[in-house]
């Protein structure tokens, strides 16, 4: 899911905590940035932002099923990417999965390999 903090009622008083001494003017100015505005884009799977999600540990031949959903507007176009990995989604083996908006779907997976890998999603390349 994305959150826009560029909406959120807290993005002044963030500014007044993090840059105290900007001009007001300033202030409205870097509003109005592009590189500001992307920069307050954040993407999360579960709430988590930064790949810091934990927890998602398995061994070797577990049968996983994944249940995934799209949330957000026509700019939120996903994938979940199971890197060293396959699941089976829509009948077909793949290594990722098209999320769009208001999508929900689950695929299944067997794991084979040992070893840390990562989930991301490989538009925008995003880690999870």
């Amino acid at each position: 899911m994305n959150f826009d903090e560029n909406k959120s009622v807290y993005l002044d008083e963030n500014i007044d905590r993090h840059a105290p001494t900007m001009p007001s003017e300033e202030r409205e100015t870097i509003k109005k940035d592009a590189e500001f505005r992307a920069s307050n884009l954040m993407h999360t799977i579960n709430g988590l932002a930064f790949g810091n999600l934990q927890g998602l540990d398995f061994c070797v031949n577990d049968r996983i099923s994944w249940h995934l959903v799209g949330m957000g507007d026509v700019v939120d176009v996903h994938t979940a990417s199971f890197g060293g990995h396959v699941v089976r989604w829509n009948g077909h083996k793949t290594d990722d999965v098209s999320l769009l908006p208001a999508k929900f779907t689950t695929s299944y997976m067997v794991a084979r390999r040992q070893g840390v890998w990562p989930l991301r999603c490989e538009v925008g390349s995003m880690d999870i």
